[in-house]
């Protein structure tokens, strides 16, 4: 896989873990994300969705098995996603956690409480 077409999936994942959030604060989360990285030597560092993205493209045939992805900031300036990458030993596409089916290694996760700025989508 091309890291174009992956780079499209995971904006696909951005796009639906902000909609999850929106679903359970009854608002709509500003597209402008910020990604809270863990694993792969990292644990929390915030970063674009581009660094992210050279951090989780590792070539066209090795791929992380599993990324979770949750919402858990909201405010009037970005979007906090977590992003973690799974230890599984990476593996060809194939191989990942693709479920449901064309979404590759994201996994979404709605996080139990979305922390948001106090008066943000009232």
């Amino acid at each position: 896989m091309q890291k174009s077409e992956f780079r499209a999936l995971f904006e696909d994942a951005l796009e639906l873990a902000a909609v999850n959030a929106d679903e359970k604060l009854l608002c709509k989360a500003l597209r402008n994300f910020e990604i809270v990285f863990y694993g792969g030597g990292h644990s929390g560092t915030v970063m674009d969705p581009l660094t992210a993205l050279d951090l989780l493209y590792m070539g066209e045939d090795e791929f992380y098995r599993i990324v979770d992805m949750s919402v858990i900031e909201v405010d009037e300036d970005a979007t906090r996603v977590f992003v973690r990458v799974s230890q599984h030993e990476p593996a060809a596409f194939a191989q990942t956690w693709n479920d449901p089916p064309g979404s590759g290694p994201f996994k979404q996760l709605i996080a139990e409480n979305i922390k948001r700025e106090e008066n943000f989508g009232q």
